[in-house]
């Protein structure tokens, strides 16, 4: 059962967290995420990579008070981090479950795979890997317009050359 469990986080069984989820199939403006904790202690913090987040969604009594926003060109794939901590004493205790989601700006963003930090109450900072989240959109689609539109003119200035070659090789009619 605990296999079946860690298997999108195959990295973080031995520590004995697991977060599952990513884009809601019913709405790619939508993500959310369930971060479960089998070990000892408690998980004080969850960090997880965005991109174009609009609203962030914590359990209650939790602070997403740091997050930071995507810079593109800043060498990290334009992605920001929500930070998101418990209260003092509180947390995600052995056994429980805590859910997180980000709602996101209307374009921009597409389903990519990178890592989750959750942090542990004894300062142990756990890597979750392989997890959905929304991450910006590869070159090619966010500029499959300009690209389609300059293969259109490149095709029509072939065209017209071949014409025009093809035009200028037509023998001179024969005088009588």
């Amino acid at each position: 059962m605990m296999a079946l469990l860690c298997w999108p986080a195959i990295r973080t069984c031995a520590a004995d967290v697991s977060v599952a989820g990513g884009m809601d199939p019913t709405n790619r403006h939508f993500y959310s995420w369930t971060v479960t904790h089998a070990g000892a202690g408690r998980i004080v913090a969850v960090e997880i990579p965005h991109y174009r987040g609009l609203v962030f969604t914590v359990p209650p009594g939790w602070s997403n008070a740091d997050v930071t926003e995507p810079a593109v060109g800043s060498g990290d794939g334009g992605v920001g981090r929500l930070r998101a901590t418990a209260p003092h004493g509180g947390g995600v205790r052995p056994g429980e479950s805590a859910t997180f989601s980000i709602q996101l700006h209307a374009r921009g963003a597409s389903a990519q795979r990178g890592t989750v930090i959750v942090e542990l109450d004894d300062g142990t900072r756990v890597p979750v890997t392989n997890v959905e989240y929304p991450g910006m959109e590869p070159w090619l689609s966010r500029h499959m317009t300009l690209v389609g539109m300059l293969a259109l003119i490149i095709a029509v200035l072939a065209v017209d050359r071949l014409r025009r070659g093809r035009a200028g090789r037509t023998a001179p009619p024969e005088a009588p």
